[in-house]
This record gives structure tokens, sequence and C-alpha cells, in this order.
């Protein structure tokens, strides 16, 4: 078995979803300074985390009609992000998490400007700065 990763964006990859697309289970994605205008899958057993912090690091969602960052896979930790950018009618989310286990949320993530913030299954949150409009919590 390979051992992990670690995937650095944009060096290695210039979108944070096309690092995910290109890790393995148990690969660590550090995300750099910069603004990412995408909606991001994580579908794999990642570590997803800022270099240098949310202030620095933030994900706008692309098309503001979907999940800005959709998690779908367990062991999936993330770190350090700002997440904004969805405004869609519907159930979207800034941070949507389902279908999923053993996921944590840490040290200092800021979601802003969603419909529903954060939408969590069996998660764990420490540390974290939820501005929204509502929150949703299952």
């Amino acid at each position: 078995m390979a051992s992990a990763r670690t995937i650095y964006v944009p060096d290695d990859y210039v979108r944070i979803q096309w690092a995910v697309d290109n890790a393995s289970d148990g690969d660590t994605i550090i995300v750099r300074y910069e603004n990412y205008y995408e909606n991001v899958n994580v579908y794999k057993q990642l570590t997803l985390k800022s270099e240098n912090g949310s202030a620095n690091c933030i994900i706008l969602a692309a098309n503001s009609r979907d999940h800005a960052l959709e998690i779908t896979a367990n062991y999936v930790n993330i770190s350090g992000l700002t997440v904004t950018g969805t405004n869609g009618e519907g159930i979207l989310a800034g941070i949507y998490l389902n279908n999923a286990n053993y996921r944590n949320i840490f040290q200092m993530n800021t979601v802003s400007h969603s419909d529903e913030g954060i939408i969590l299954l069996s998660i764990t949150l420490c540390n974290n700065k939820i501005s929204n409009k509502r929150n949703k919590l299952e």
C-alpha cells in the first residue's frame, strides 16, 4: 500500500477539486494563500487544510446554486478555510456533510453568506465561526 502524500494547491494542482480528484485516501491537501472560485466535493478520506489560516484561504462558490464545499466521505478533516458564496434557492450550504461519519472541522474555519451555513450529521466542530442567515443541525 502506498504511503500518504501531501498535495499542494496551486503548486501541484491549480484547483482544489483537481487535487481531490487526483488524491488517494489518507492524503493531505494543503491549500496556499489565495481565493479559489469553485465548488469542491470531497468524496475521499482526506485532510483538507489551509497553509496559513482561514483569513488567507477562501473558497468562493463558483456556482451559487450548489454547496461550496460538500463532504460525502468518512474520515475527512477540514481546517483553516473560509467557505462562502452560496446563495441559491433550496437547501444549500457553505459546508454540506451527509452520508458519512467521523469528519472533523477544526482550527478556525469561517462559513459565511450561505443559505444554511453548515448542514451537519454526526460531526465534530471545534473553534469555528459561522456567519450566515440561519443554521441547520440534524
